[in-house]
């Protein structure tokens, strides 16, 4: 409480705009410290992203495996792996742009307009 004789703007002293300044910084440090947490956060999350799709990236090949189109051993042949983890020989897989079996698509205009129908939802 600012006692009641106090003037609080005189030709010496404002003390409206020091105490506004005050608060002003405290505002600041606060504002600061709460983007400077939820930065934190974004980068904490984004390395979680990070680690899962290298992850799930992961895929092993083994003799027996077989390619889905033509049901024969991928073996030591050249192949085909898609990002959503399915691997064909590259005779079988032409277009490296489309899964054969699930004619998903893995382009940028693909990945676009999948994000653009998605931003449609909101």
């Amino acid at each position: 409480m600012i006692p009641g004789d106090w003037p609080l703007k005189s030709q010496d002293c404002d003390l409206i705009g020091f105490l506004s300044s005050i608060f002003d910084h405290q505002l600041t440090v606060e504002e600061n410290s709460k983007i400077e947490y939820n930065l934190a956060k974004m980068e904490e999350f984004n390395t979680e992203l990070e680690h899962n799709e290298l992850q799930s990236a992961y895929l092993i090949i083994r003799e027996e495996t077989d390619c889905k189109v033509c049901h024969t051993k991928l073996g030591h042949k050249k192949i085909r792996i898609y990002p959503h983890g399915m691997a064909f020989h590259m005779r079988c897989a032409k277009n490296p742009s489309e899964c054969p079996i699930t004619k998903q698509r893995f382009d940028i205009d693909a990945i676009l307009s999948s994000n653009m129908n998605d931003l449609g939802d909101l």
